[in-house]
């Protein structure tokens, strides 16, 4: 009845901000009630955290929860090394199936990237 564009979308209009909230602004300088660093790990309630020691000093198990995955650069080194040496079946036989994985996810993710980044400049 009269309508001339059927499916004319219209766009969300940005929230006011109330008078005195601080609009977007809100948060961004407020202070985290949480403690950060190695006073985040104290279970007592009064007393002092643990001691920091040397890395040495913590059992071999430790350091790999910090650095988990090697970067994608060594994956992607080795994964090559193996596949020049037997191809697509020494890199099924040669690499762990969690490392492979996490290759695969990283390099997916850059190519991701990199087609977004080519069509932002594109259309730029």
């Amino acid at each position: 009845a009269g309508v001339t564009e059927p499916f004319a979308r219209a766009f969300a209009k940005p929230k006011k901000s109330k008078k005195g909230d601080g609009g977007a602004d809100r948060g961004a300088g407020a202070a985290s009630p949480l403690p950060k660093g190695w006073d985040a790990l104290n279970p007592y309630k009064e007393g002092s955290p643990p001691e920091e020691l040397p890395i040495e000093q913590y059992p071999d198990w430790v350091p790999k929860l910090v650095d988990r995955h090697p970067p994608t650069a060594e994956l992607l080194q080795f994964a090559t090394l193996l596949y020049l040496e037997g191809g697509a079946k020494a890199v099924v036989d040669g690499m762990e199936p969690e490392m492979w994985s996490v290759l695969c996810r990283r390099m997916s993710r850059a190519k991701i990237k990199a087609h977004n980044q080519r069509k932002k400049t594109e259309f730029s």
